[in-house]
């Protein structure tokens, strides 16, 4: 084989693009191939719409080294990205530091992430998917949390409105359950005197709100709210 590491520049802007690519024709190099990076792909596409013929003509290509291995060319792209910074939004459109790191999991650059989160965001799985994932997930031990994941879980939660038919579906799913005697163990002794962060507290309810919440017992209760708990705000 014969592969090549090249540098694509858009003539626009003088944004750069590295990688490489498995010549076809070992003769020409294949002057055609400038890359697909999808930040490189909405340049050409801005192209196109120009110069639907001749969109070529907005970008130069330069061939940085001739490799004949597969080895070769992630070395040499890794090399060449660092040498010209082509992962710097500021200067280049090269996301990864290779393409040899996409089937590893390495990727985990923000802008990657940012593009998977608004792919998926909207996303609505058929109920036969969500069957087969909870079925798969069955039985499974999940990882324990360390305490900084865990405070972070709480604090997102903290203020989080559930809506009546999520509640609903909670309260269905918990019922029947049982917990394990440490479980219980636990939670008894953390109820018991003053290790209960509800000691002296009472539930207090704003309707308009559709919120719960404990306040201390010697509190007054603000305008709006009244005494008691609500299970559902019909």
């Amino acid at each position: 084989m014969i592969g090549i590491i090249y540098k694509t520049t858009c003539l626009k802007d003088g944004k750069i693009y590295i990688g490489q690519h498995r010549v076809k024709n070992k003769e020409t190099l294949d002057p055609w191939y400038i890359g697909s990076g999808s930040d490189l792909e909405k340049y050409i596409d801005e192209a196109k719409q120009l110069d639907r013929l001749n969109w070529l003509k907005f970008f130069s290509r330069e061939v940085l080294k001739i490799c004949y291995n597969q080895n070769q060319l992630n070395g040499y792209e890794t090399y060449f990205i660092k040498k010209f910074d082509a992962n710097n939004p500021n200067v280049g459109l090269n996301i990864l530091k290779s393409c040899c790191f996409k089937k590893s999991g390495a990727s985990r650059d923000k802008r990657v992430a940012a593009k998977i989160s608004a792919a998926l965001k909207g996303r609505k799985l058929p109920d036969e998917t969500r069957l087969k994932m909870s079925i798969s997930q069955k039985g499974k031990l999940k990882g324990s949390m360390n305490e900084e994941t865990k405070e972070k879980l709480r604090q997102s939660n903290l203020g989080r409105n559930v809506s009546d038919e999520t509640r609903l579906k909670l309260s269905i799913i918990r019922r029947g359950k049982k917990h394990s005697k440490t479980w219980s163990k636990k939670i008894g002794e953390s109820q018991r005197g003053n290790n209960c962060k509800f000691t002296n507290t009472i539930w207090i309810y704003n309707y308009k709100e559709r919120v719960n919440k404990r306040i201390p017992i010697n509190e007054e209760i603000p305008l709006g709210w009244n005494k008691g708990r609500m299970s559902y705000f019909n």
